[in-house]
Parts: structure tokens; C-alpha cells; sequence
């Protein structure tokens, strides 16, 4: 079984990462960072190995590269503690106890280094011309933010708080009746979606497929981020693990929840993500607002929506721009790798990961 998700994101601030999130070391048993150029055959090795796993029956984390989905930035197996993760720039990751849990492997030992050595000038102005278009992106995106909260701001004016705790206090009682754990549970922070090259990509229906899904229906601004965080709050405090995912906007403000071992998962579906899976209910945020304050501003509002909308657009069609620049570094990559070295290794990786699987669930 696999799911999908990002680690890390393109936001108004620029690039964020909460890859730490990915496996707690006290969790793991095996890190391998990778290092390498692009095209360096990292996301092949990482979708070989997650392939093996799935087969055996174990879910895999496919953790995808937000400036470029096809490629991964990792793969977890968190019932085995295994997880190789991408260790380049942007989200540059290297080990904390090496040897005894994590280690490097660098695919940049099967480049011919006679080949790119020949064409260093070429990729230093590829490398050169790529940088303004993440910058111009990133403007972009900061002016998005400023004019979707506009509408948030507008939104929160409208919203009847006494009603959104009503409905907190009813929807959490089955937490309520649970006792306090001795020990937290543990939080684990990721996004389910990202603005990327290839537009604004979500995963959520991977990540909640199985659950007894609660979609939450409401806009930013309507009290759907602060419900999220009382229930959040409420079962890490019972012990409970617990999984949040974050808005590429705003990365502080949740926009679905998952509790595993409940079974249970709450999702929020607006104009920017739905769920096209069957929900167990539906609670509307609508009803906590007033529509008719709304309604007064419902113009200057789908202004606010349309310019936010473009200039998202051009965010992504900036992001677009580099990839096509970075897609010619990666060519050249390509060309002076060794796959059939980098493949045996792989293979050799593979081995060492397959011995963590315990004897009693390894084939006769």
C-alpha cells in the first residue's frame, strides 16, 4: 500500500521543509541520505526500493519533490524504521548518528567526471539562469498570500465563534471521555499538497483512503484551522498519534488531520482542495458565518479570488520556467552517469534494508 505526500513546499517566504518530520530518529533503524546531482538516478532508487516493500505488504511514504512531482524526495517504511531521504539543496539533510543509524550514499561516485568537467561553463549559466526565476515565483506568491487574506480577514469578521465552539465541544466529546495519557502521543508535521511547475498538485485522497472521513467544508477565515487544532490538540494529550497537514500558503494553518489509530481523519474541502472519496458526514462552516455581512463584500471578494488565482498562476508558470532550465542540467547529468555501477549498488542497499524485516515476517 502506498501514500503521498510533500515534506516540503514552495511558499510566499520562499522554500520550507519539515523533513525532520519524516522519521523521528527514535523511530528509525535505517536513514540513508542521498546525495548527487540531478539526474543522478536517486528518485529510481527510491521508487525501486518502495516497489520491493510494497510488495511484502508494508505501506510506504512516497514523499514527492515539490519543484518537480514526477521526481521523489523520499521514501519512509515507518512500521520498519527505514526511510531514504533526498539530502540536496533545498532541503539539505545529513546524518546525526552515522553509522549507527543513518549514512550517506552519493550517487555522484558513478558520474564520469571527465564528461561534466568538459561542460562545467555551461551548467554554471544553467545553474545561473535558473535562480531568478524561484525568486520572481516566490514574489508572486507573497503577493497571492496578501490578497487571499483579504478575504480570510473578511471571512473571520463574519464568523459566530460561539457557534464554532459549539460545534468543537460536540464533535470532540469522543475524545473527551478518553483519559489523559502519562505520555503525549506524537505529532508529525507534512502537507498533502504543493505548488509545483505542474500546478497546485494535492494527495490528500491517497493519505485518507480506508478512514472514516469528517470533510470539513468552509473557506480560510470560517474556523476550520481552529477546529482542526482542539481536536489536534486534544488526542496528542490522550496519547494518541497523530498526523497534521499543512496549507502551502499558510504553513502554520492545518487543513486536515489524521488520526490513524482511530481511524478516523477530518479533511477540509474548499476551492482549493476536495476529496473525491465517500465521507462518513460533513460538517458546514458555512453556518457558523454571516452570509449576509458576506454578501456585502461578495464582489470586492471574487475580485480578491480572481487576482489571488493569477498571480498563482504566474507563481507556477515561473516554477515552470526553471524546470525547463533544470531539466537541460539533469540531461547532462544523465549522460555521464554510470547506471550500471549506481544499479548494483542500489541493489546492495536493497539487500542490507531487506535483513531489517523481522524473521517472523520474512518468506519461507
Amino acid at each position: 500500500m502506498a501514500r503521498h505526500m510533500f515534506f516540503g513546499g514552495n511558499t510566499p517566504d520562499g522554500f520550507y521543509s519539515c523533513f525532520g518530520n519524516i522519521l523521528f530518529p527514535d523511530e528509525a533503524r535505517k536513514i540513508i541520505y542521498l546525495k548527487g546531482s540531478s539526474g543522478g538516478g536517486k528518485s529510481t532508487l527510491m521508487r525501486k526500493v518502495g516497489k520491493i516493500f510494497e510488495d511484502k505488504g508494508y505501506l510506504v511514504d512516497y514523499i514527492h519533490c515539490s519543484n518537480n512531482v514526477a521526481d521523489l524526495d523520499g521514501i519512509c517504511i515507518r512500521d520498519l524504521g527505514i526511510s531514504l531521504i533526498d539530502g540536496t539543496a533545498p532541503h539539505i539533510c545529513d546524518p546525526l548518528m552515522p553509522g549507527a543509524i543513518d549514512e550517506i550514499f552519493n550517487s555522484g561516485d558513478f558520474i564520469d567526471k571527465s564528461y561534466v568537467e568538459k561542460r562545467a561553463k555551461e551548467l554554471l549559466k544553467l545553474q545561473a539562469e535558473k535562480k531568478p526565476y524561484y525568486e520572481k515565483a516566490y514574489r508572486y506568491l507573497k503577493a497571492a498570500y496578501e490578497i487571499y487574506l483579504n478575504n480570510s480577514h473578511m471571512r473571520k469578521q463574519a464568523l459566530d465563534t460561539v457557534k464554532l465552539e459549539r460545534a468543537i465541544e460536540k464533535e470532540s466529546e469522543f475524545l473527551r471521555e478518553k483519559e489523559i495519557a502519562e505520555k503525549p502521543g506524537r505529532f508529525r508535521k507534512m502537507f498533502s499538497g504543493a505548488i509545483t511547475p505542474q500546478g497546485n498538485v494535492n494527495y490528500i485522497d491517497t493519505l485518507i483512503k480506508g478512514l472514516d472521513i469528517i470533510v470539513l467544508k468552509g473557506n480560510d477565515g470560517m474556523g476550520t484551522d481552529i477546529f482542526l487544532e482542539k481536536i489536534k490538540d486534544m488526542a496528542i494529550s490522550r496519547g494518541y498519534y497523530v498526523e497534521g497537514l499543512f496549507c502551502s500558503l499558510n504553513v502554520e494553518k492545518l487543513d486536515h488531520l489524521i488520526l490513524p489509530e482511530l481511524n478516523i481523519c477530518y479533511t477540509t474541502v474548499n476551492d482549493y482542495h476536495a476529496t473525491s472519496l465517500t465521507k462518513e458526514r460533513e460538517i458546514d462552516f458555512y453556518e457558523f458565518v454571516d452570509s449576509a455581512f458576506l454578501n456585502e463584500y461578495k464582489d470586492e471578494m471574487a475580485y480578491n479570488s480572481k487576482m489571488a488565482s493569477e498571480l498563482m498562476e504566474r507563481a507556477m508558470n515561473m516554477m515552470a520556467g526553471q524546470k525547463v532550465i533544470h531539466d537541460n542540467i539533469e540531461s547532462i547529468y544523465i549522460k555521464s552517469m554510470d547506471f550500471d555501477g549506481l544499479n548494483r549498488a542500489s541493489e546492495s542497499i536493497t539487500d542490507r534494508l531487506l535483513k531489517l524485516i523481522p524473521d517472523e515476517e520474512c518468506e519461507v
